[in-house]
Order: structure tokens, then C-alpha cells, then sequence
């Protein structure tokens, strides 16, 4: 199974989904930058959603009411650029969407123009954003949206930490090649080329964990990659057979257009999760 691509949990012949967990996230986006820390619930749950439109004359009409799979996301900030209190983000699709479940903080509302996406709601102290998308229910009404449209702008600095650091540290390549591998025993993996880029890996077992009385066995590994200037490494936690690992810490080291050198570090751990068996 690949981290970071949501599937099903098979154990003992029963089938398990996630349904909540709790991770605690650290993130620095350069080297002389404080360290944010944030911890992130994230829950997945299948309710009905009434969904509105507005129509020509900016009246808000109800198109109708849809099953959902809902995505919400409360970030705590602990060490934060701007955030002073809590962050609730809904996201409402008409499928089970990976993304919406592993990413820190959904984008989704980016793509809300397409029918999956039924809509979202931003929460942020006594302010709220909400969106509702006709085209989920395949009515063509003018999309309602209502409340402070500026929340994830006055936020972007702290959804942003998240969201780099996400794709620059944690979501790396070296997941694709340990997918295809059987980590319950000890491997290891090199490549150079004439170029001077190269990478190498190594996983070794590492005890079991039980998450919600299931056991599961557990494996540690190890990457450093580089790649035209480009460096990568890290360390990893993981469960083979859940998707998402338990505990991932590494660095981005990367040269900007003008030649100066950055470096982003990230931290992300499970502090929480719970299973649901399903038929």
C-alpha cells in the first residue's frame, strides 16, 4: 500500500476505513524562520446537505438537498504567523475524495467549479464563508456564497505553511518505490548517475501499534535524495498497511532562480486515530 493514497484497511479478512485522526504538524519554511506548530483534526462522515443557489435577481434559492461525504479539518494553532484561534474547515463531495482526508487542509474550494465538489464552509472565531455549488446536483443556478469572503485571506500565511511544507517535505517521491516493496523485512535501495544525483533509502521492522484494538505491524525508514541541486531527506514511521504513516520528519533544501538556498523543514504525527469496520 502507497502512503498517502486512500484506501481501505484489510486485516484478518476484515475491512476497516479511518474516520478520524489527530496529528500534531510542525513546519519551518526557512531557516530563519520560527517554528510554526498547529495540531490538525481531520473526520470524514457521510450526512445530507441542503444545497442553495442564487438565482439572476441575487436571491438565494434552494436547489436541493444531496448525500455528502463530509471533510472537516479544525487546525489548533500552537505557534502560529496569524492564526489566534481555531480554524474549522468543511468540505462537502459527492464521492470519497483521498485528498480531502490526508492533505493538512483540503483545497478543494479551488476547484469548486467542478460537480464533485458540492461546497465548503470556513470557520475562523465569529466569522464564517460558506459555498454551495448547483452544479453537484446538475442544476445550473448561480452558486450561493455568504458570510466574510477575506477568512482565507487574513489565513493564508499559516495555510500556506502547511500547504508547502506538506508538498516540499512530507508528500515525497520515495513513497512510490516503497510501495512495491515488501517492508516487513529489512530493505535498502541506491541509484547515482554521472550527474552527481543519487538516492538512497533503507527500512528496517520496528515493533507493533494497536489503533482502535487492531494491531499493526510497523516499520522505520530512512531517505536522502538528490537531484540538479535539489536535496531531499528525511525519516519515516509507517504502517504498511495503513495509508497514512504514522510519523514522517524531513527537509527540502532547494536553489531559488537567483541562486540563494532554502531550506523547509517539516514534522507531521499521528497523535490520534480511529478505525470503523465496514462490510
Amino acid at each position: 500500500m502507497s502512503p498517502w493514497e486512500y484506501s481501505p484497511i484489510k486485516v484478518d479478512g476484515r475491512k476497516y476505513v479511518i474516520t478520524h485522526y489527530v496529528v500534531l504538524y510542525e513546519v519551518r519554511p526557512n531557516e530563519t524562520s520560527p517554528m510554526y506548530r498547529y495540531r490538525i483534526e481531520k473526520s470524514e462522515k457521510v450526512t445530507n446537505l441542503t444545497v442553495y443557489g442564487r438565482d439572476f435577481y441575487g436571491s438565494r434559492v434552494k436547489v436541493g438537498t444531496v448525500r455528502v461525504y463530509e471533510y472537516k479539518t479544525m487546525i489548533t494553532p500552537i505557534n502560529a504567523v496569524v492564526m489566534k484561534e481555531n480554524v474549522t474547515i468543511k468540505v462537502w463531495y459527492t464521492k470519497r475524495t483521498s485528498e480531502a482526508f490526508i492533505y493538512p487542509w483540503e483545497m478543494g474550494w479551488a476547484r469548486s467549479g467542478t460537480d464533485n465538489v458540492v461546497g465548503f464552509e470556513v470557520d475562523y472565531g465569529n466569522e464564517s464563508f460558506v459555498y454551495t455549488n448547483p452544479l453537484s446536483l446538475g442544476k445550473s443556478t448561480l452558486p450561493y456564497v455568504s458570510g466574510n469572503q477575506n477568512i482565507l485571506d487574513v489565513l493564508n500565511p499559516d495555510l500556506m505553511n502547511l500547504y508547502y511544507g506538506w508538498f516540499a517535505v512530507l508528500n515525497v517521491g520515495i513513497w512510490a518505490d516503497w510501495s512495491g516493496k515488501n517492508l516487513l523485512v529489512p530493505q535498502s535501495g541506491t541509484w547515482r548517475d554521472y550527474f552527481g544525483n543519487e538516492w538512497s533509502w533503507k527500512t528496517k521492522p520496528d515493533g507493533t501499534v494497536r489503533i482502535s484494538g487492531v494491531e499493526f505491524r510497523v516499520v522505520k525508514g530512512e531517505w536522502n535524495y538528490v537531484w540538479n541541486g535539489t536535496k531531499f531527506n528525511g525519516t519515516a514511521t509507517v504502517a504498511p498497511r495503513i495509508f497514512i504513516p504514522l510519523e514522517v520528519r524531513g527537509q527540502f533544501t532547494y536553489v531559488t532562480d537567483s541562486g540563494v538556498p532554502g531550506t523547509i523543514y517539516g514534522h507531521f504525527k499521528v497523535e490520534e486515530m480511529t478505525l470503523s469496520e465496514v462490510s
